[in-house]
């Protein structure tokens, strides 16, 4: 009986991809994956509008009213102490909108720019986590990126710190985001390390749950590389390099 050698690759085969298929099929899912964060972000802004513009006006209403009533009994202290209280709530109310808003979109990434979002998001995280160390270092230019480079980097740094207060039990955290533009070279790249000096994990053992998954996903969608390393008792280290020229934008 002659056997017949299976011909890897040739034409009618199922199990054969051509290079060029297996190419556009990774652009297809790259820009699917572009497409799927844009909504993500989209829902995230029109949420973050709507609970300004519609609870803030009524807490400002509220708040308005509590003084006229404070200003129409003010010889009543338990009226004074009962508006007191409601002012107090109201407050708190507020910083728990501006808290969540923040969450959902930052309002100076589209004013501002990155760095300023950044310094903002340092600085309120760091009120929050008195405990741990937070340093950022900026190197290069980061004007004119584009939304999609922007909400990406922020994202990612957003997350990373967010898994360190809530795991790492880290005392010091390292930021640093270096623009590398070299035009004899034709590079334009920009470099994003994060470090902490936590109690680390094994990432054979564990992957770091959803949110790591979501910032490696988010990164290859905007075309670059995603790198995390860790040890148990050393800390953890996340990588990121995100080509410019190849960024598309939202």
């Amino acid at each position: 009986m002659i056997q017949h050698k299976k011909r890897y690759g040739a034409p009618g085969c199922s199990k054969c991809v051509l290079p060029t298929q297996l190419k556009t099929q990774q652009i297809e899912l790259q820009l699917l994956a572009q497409n799927l964060f844009k909504v993500q972000e989209d829902e995230r802004q029109l949420l973050s509008r709507e609970l300004h513009d519609e609870l803030g006006q009524w807490l400002t209403a509220i708040s308005a009213e509590t003084e006229a009533i404070s200003n129409s009994f003010h010889g009543n202290s338990k009226v004074r102490i009962g508006t007191q209280s409601i002012k107090e709530s109201v407050g708190k109310i507020h910083n728990v909108i501006h808290n969540i808003m923040h969450q959902l979109r930052p309002v100076l990434l589209d004013t501002l720019g990155l760095i300023d979002s950044l310094n903002d998001l340092r600085s309120q995280w760091s009120s929050h986590n008195p405990g741990i160390s937070c340093k950022f270092v900026m190197e290069g230019e980061f004007n004119n990126f584009g939304e999609m480079i922007n909400i990406t980097i922020f994202r990612i740094i957003q997350e990373s710190l967010s898994n360190i207060c809530n795991h790492a039990e880290a005392t010091l955290v390292l930021v640093h985001l270096n623009h590398k533009l070299d035009v004899p070279a034709g590079t334009n790249i920009l470099l994003l390390s994060i470090e902490d000096n936590g109690k680390g994990f094994n990432p054979k053992q564990q992957s770091g749950g959803f949110g790591v998954l979501g910032m490696r996903e988010r990164i290859i969608a905007a075309g670059g590389k995603f790198s995390l390393y860790s040890a148990l008792g050393h800390g953890t280290q996340i990588n990121v390099s995100l080509p410019i020229e190849k960024v598309c934008a939202y």
